[in-house]
C-alpha cells in the first residue's frame, strides 16, 4: 500500500527476517508521533498520525497466531511491538482523538486473538499473556487522562475481557491497577486523616500525574465494572460459554456439555481467589484497614479509638455514578462498536 512514497504492506512478506525487518521499519516510523528524525520520510513526519493509524492496523497481523514451531521468534517480535506501543503512549504528545482510538482498538484485538481462544499447555498466549494485559491497561489509563474514552470503547472493553478471564494475568493485572486507583480515590473522597491505602510505587506509578480527580473518580467507577461479575468465575460454565470456546469445541466435533472440562478451566479456583483477593483488599481499603501483601497474612486493624467513625464520617464523600461530565463520553456514542 503505497501513501505518498510511503509503502506499507498490510500482510508482511512470508520469512521470519522480512518479518522482522517490516516490524523494525514501521515501529520506529511509529516513534515520529515522539520524536521526529530526519531519517524517517518526509510524508511520515509531516502526518505521523495518519502514518501511524495506519501502521497499528497493519502491525495487527504480527499478533495472529502461528505454528509452534516459530513461538520464539513470534513472542520476540510480539514483544517490540508493545514495547513501542508502550513508549508511544507515554511519551507522545501529539496524538489525536483518533489515534488514541486506534491504539486502544489494536490493543484489544490482539488481546482478543491470543486470549480468548482456550489453550493447552504453555504457548505464545500463556508467555504473552501479562504483558498484553499490563501494556492494555497502561494504555488505557493514559487515555483516561490525556483523551478519555467514549462509552462504546468501555462496554467493548467490558465484553472483551469476559473472554480472556481463563487467564490468571487477566485478574491480577485488574485487581493491580484497580488497587492503584483506589488508593488516589481515598485521598480526595476520605481526606488526609483517613488511613491511607499503600500500593507499590510501580503499582501507583500506573495512574497519571496529570489525571485530576474528576477522571480518577470516573475511572475507578468504570474499571471496577470491566471484570464483569467476578462471581462467574467460580462457574466453568459460564466462563466457557465464549464463542472461541464454542467454536474450538465445534470444530473438533466435542460434546457441548464436555466444554467445561477444558484443561485450562481448572485454573479457575485459583482465579476466582485471586479476584476475591483482589476485591476483599478494596474493601479494606474503604473501611481504613491496611493490608500486607502476603496471602497467609490477617488484614491489620486500625487503632479503634483514631479511625472507627471515619469510615461513617466520610460516606457522603462517596464518588457518584457517573453523570453527564466531559468523563462520560458524548452521549451520541453510546452505539455498541461493530468488531
Amino acid at each position: 500500500m503505497d501513501h505518498g512514497g510511503v509503502v506499507l504492506w498490510p500482510h508482511p512478506p512470508p520469512g521470519g527476517r522480512h518479518v522482522k525487518l517490516c516490524v523494525d521499519v514501521y515501529t520506529d516510523w511509529m516513534m515520529a508521533l515522539v520524536s521526529p528524525r530526519d531519517s524517517m520520510p518526509t510524508p511520515v513526519v509531516k502526518e505521523p498520525n495518519m502514518y501511524v493509524q495506519t501502521i497499528l492496523k497493519h502491525l495487527y497481523n504480527v499478533f495472529v497466531p502461528r505454528p509452534e514451531q516459530h513461538s520464539l521468534n513470534h513472542i520476540r517480535l510480539c514483544q517490540q511491538v508493545l514495547t513501542a506501543v508502550q513508549k508511544l503512549a507515554r511519551e507522545s504528545v501529539s496524538m489525536v482523538r483518533e489515534t488514541w482510538e486506534v491504539l486502544l482498538l489494536f490493543l484489544l484485538r490482539i488481546n482478543d486473538t491470543l486470549l480468548a481462544a482456550p489453550t493447552v499447555g504453555v504457548g505464545v498466549a500463556e508467555k504473552l499473556a501479562e504483558k498484553l494485559m499490563a501494556v492494555l491497561f497502561e494504555v488505557w489509563l493514559l487515555a483516561c487522562a490525556r483523551c478519555f474514552p467514549t462509552p462504546p470503547y468501555w462496554k467493548t472493553a467490558k465484553e472483551m475481557l469476559a473472554n480472556w478471564r481463563h487467564h490468571p494475568p487477566v485478574v491480577e493485572q485488574w485487581s493491580r491497577v484497580a488497587c492503584a486507583l483506589t488508593s488516589r480515590l481515598l485521598r480526595f473522597t476520605h481526606g488526609p486523616s483517613f488511613p491511607p491505602f499503600k500500593v507499590p510505587d510501580e503499582d501507583a506509578s500506573l495512574i497519571p500525574l496529570e489525571m485530576d480527580n474528576d477522571c480518577v473518580a470516573q475511572t475507578w467507577y468504570r474499571f471496577l465494572h470491566m471484570l464483569s461479575n467476578p462471581v462467574d468465575l467460580s462457574n466453568p460454565a459460564i466462563v466457557s460459554t465464549t464463542p472461541k470456546f464454542q467454536e474450538q469445541f465445534l470444530n473438533s466435533s466435542g460434546i457441548p456439555h464436555e466444554v467445561v472440562l477444558h484443561p485450562c478451566l481448572k485454573q479457575l479456583p485459583q482465579i476466582f481467589f485471586r479476584a476475591m483477593r483482589g476485591i476483599s483488599c478494596l474493601v479494606d481499603a474503604f473501611l481504613g484497614i491496611s493490608r500486607p501483601r502476603s496471602d497467609s497474612a490477617p488484614p491489620t486493624p486500625v487503632k479503634q479509638n483514631e479511625h472507627v467513625s471515619a469510615p461513617l464520617h466520610h460516606q457522603h464523600h462517596t464518588p457518584p455514578q457517573p453523570q453527564a461530565t466531559a468523563y462520560s463520553g458524548h452521549q451520541n456514542h453510546e452505539q455498541e462498536f461493530t468488531r
